[in-house]
């Protein structure tokens, strides 16, 4: 199976009509409602589902799946994480990045410093915050342009300007 990319979780049933209650792990909830098909997957198994309608409550969608019809099938997909082929993915502007495109590519300083790898990224309010570890040492780098200088996905490298007092 190609490369897949995660938009959302099964948290609950919804209904006795077998909806089930997801959360949004995209910043594109408007996604769902283009859907035909997904990927539901947990540590068992993956599964095809066909989604058949789609509303929003909150920050959750409601997904209602033609193979299921009763509370006790969609209890079955509680946890199941939400998946699509990668090439679905929604086309960023420029300048914007997948996390997991970003994930695992090695970050330099302009100087040519090897920082280390981008092991995970904090989302926040004002902005996200890259972590990057090399070794046991850990690294906090706020997702900026005074920071962040380039990315490039090909090469799997980054460049990031260290500004003063960012790194002990």
């Amino acid at each position: 199976m190609s490369e897949m990319i995660t938009i959302g979780k099964v948290t609950k049933p919804h209904n006795r009509k077998g909806e089930v209650k997801c959360l949004i792990l995209s910043d594109f909830p408007e996604r769902f409602l283009e859907l035909d098909r997904v990927f539901l997957e947990n540590e068992e198994d993956i599964k095809r589902m066909h989604v058949e309608n789609v509303r929003f409550h909150k920050d959750y969608a409601i997904v209602k799946f033609a193979e299921v019809n009763s509370m006790n099938e969609a209890e079955k997909l509680r946890g199941h994480f939400i998946k699509i082929p990668a090439h679905e993915a929604v086309e960023l502007p420029e300048g914007h990045f997948f996390i997991h495109d970003l994930i695992g590519i090695d970050v330099y300083t302009d100087t040519g410093e090897y920082l280390g790898q981008l092991e995970d990224i904090n989302t926040t309010g004002s902005n996200d915050i890259y972590i990057v570890r090399k070794g046991k040492k850990e690294i906090l780098l706020p997702a900026i342009h005074d920071v962040v200088k380039e990315i490039d996905l090909e090469s799997k490298k980054m460049i990031v300007h260290i500004i003063e007092g960012l790194i002990d």
